[in-house]
């Protein structure tokens, strides 16, 4: 047994229908091939978030015995990586990990 993960409602329609994705291809083939592009221009990234907040956490601990963890601030952000992010050419990046910030 697991938790369900949500899932928003338009996320869910805009996928469900396998015609859809089948247009998705049909149009990033046509555009590479309109623009020419070589595959050390076409990237694929994959990004996880992470809450900051205590409450949305989980931690690994000893069996009967209470775990605390230990933060600072009052937490709704996320942290966001790129954990995976490589080109049609086989070419990868380090992670990257992003914070919140105030300034652009």
């Amino acid at each position: 047994m697991k938790k369900a993960n949500m899932i928003s409602s338009a996320r869910k329609s805009a996928t469900s229908n396998p015609l859809t994705i089948y247009d998705f291809h049909d149009i990033l083939e046509k555009l590479v091939k309109e623009k020419k592009l070589k595959s050390s221009q076409i990237w694929n990234c994959d990004e996880s978030g992470f809450p900051n907040d205590p409450q949305k956490c989980k931690i690994v601990g000893i069996k009967g015995k209470t775990a605390y963890k230990v933060t600072c601030g009052a937490g709704r952000e996320n942290t966001t990586t790129l954990a995976v992010c490589d080109d049609a050419a086989r070419r990868v990046w380090d992670p990257l990990i992003v914070f919140a910030g105030k300034n652009l």
